[in-house]
């Protein structure tokens, strides 16, 4: 890979193949005040985690309830608790084969330049960069939300301020309405499964 884009952060925290996962409640999003040291502290917690493989730490500072509520959108009245559940079994055991790993590779360290937090609507945006390849500068944003008292990373925006959640909560909700849920819960797990191996 020859910089971050859409595709490389597509591993980290999408669905469609690379999807993610986070054990909390879904709870209705808070954000009306922010405390910038608590943003921060919770991106460099996640990271510190998972380059330290302490993937259950990590996975609480991301919120991937939110994330599922979202990509599931109109979908999710159309499928059971079960299928809902065995979907966020599959999306955490996700996140430790796929995400994880590209984050030890392309985070050597939690000391990333972030800017101030802006609260747009009921989400907390936060400028960062990484240099790429040792001279490469890339620009992305975090994106998260207060959820249940704790500031949880639930999406970002590549260079081109493009979202990883609203690019595929179409494919996602178009893979259930052709296809239905249980297939792609079957392809889910056919896809981890190869992944292990």
């Amino acid at each position: 890979m020859n910089r971050i884009d859409c595709k490389h952060w597509f591993f980290i925290f999408a669905l469609c193949f690379n999807w993610t996962l986070s054990t909390q409640s879904l709870a209705q999003a808070e954000s009306k005040s922010v405390d910038t040291k608590k943003v921060h502290a919770a991106i460099k917690k996640m990271l510190n985690f998972a380059l330290r493989k302490k993937n259950q730490e990590s996975l609480k500072y991301i919120g991937v309830d939110t994330m599922v509520h979202m990509l599931l959108g109109h979908q999710e009245k159309n499928i059971s608790s079960e299928q809902k559940e065995k979907f966020k079994e599959l999306v955490k055991r996700n996140i430790e084969l796929r995400a994880f790993p590209i984050v030890e590779e392309h985070f050597k360290s939690v000391d990333i330049p972030l800017e101030k937090p802006q609260v747009k609507n009921e989400q907390i945006w936060v400028k960062s960069s990484l240099l790429w390849g040792g001279s490469e500068q890339v620009n992305f944003t975090w994106i998260l939300q207060k959820v249940d008292g704790q500031y949880v990373i639930t999406d970002f925006l590549n260079s081109k301020g493009q979202s990883s959640m609203v690019q595929n909560q179409k494919k996602i909700q178009k893979m259930i309405e052709t296809d239905g849920m249980d297939k792609l819960l079957s392809n889910f797990e056919e896809q981890l499964t190869k992944l292990k191996k």
